[in-house]
């Protein structure tokens, strides 16, 4: 009788996961970090242009294409962000640590920024 073992793409023959996977997490920390610094640099510049000019307020067009750039940067960084925790937390090693206390903290400046 013959017995075949099937892996899974996910994992090699002893576990570990395939080499996809570090460079994933990289990827995704390089492009949520990306994300969250170009919205926050925008961010800056309203605040900083608010403060140069208190007394007149910008036009509603400026304004609303700001805030709906902002958002176009950040609602794909959540979700990369959340992509890469549950990556990381479908097979979680001692070395992922690190990774998903840094995703989980990259939630905070985009919590800011939305506020």
């Amino acid at each position: 009788m013959f017995y075949y073992t099937f892996h899974t793409a996910q994992s090699t023959r002893l576990g570990a996961p395939l080499a996809i996977i570090p460079g994933i997490t990289g990827n995704v920390l390089t492009v949520v970090s990306f994300l969250i610094g170009t919205s926050s640099l925008i961010v800056g510049l309203r605040i900083q242009n608010a403060a140069k000019n208190p007394t007149t307020t910008p036009s509603f067009s400026i304004t609303k294409y700001f805030e709906i750039l902002i958002l176009a940067l950040v609602i794909p960084a959540i979700i990369i962000n959340i992509y890469g925790i549950l990556l990381v937390g479908s097979h979680l090693y001692p070395e992922d640590t690190p990774f998903l206390a840094l995703v989980y903290a990259l939630f905070i400046p985009a919590g800011a920024i939305l506020k």
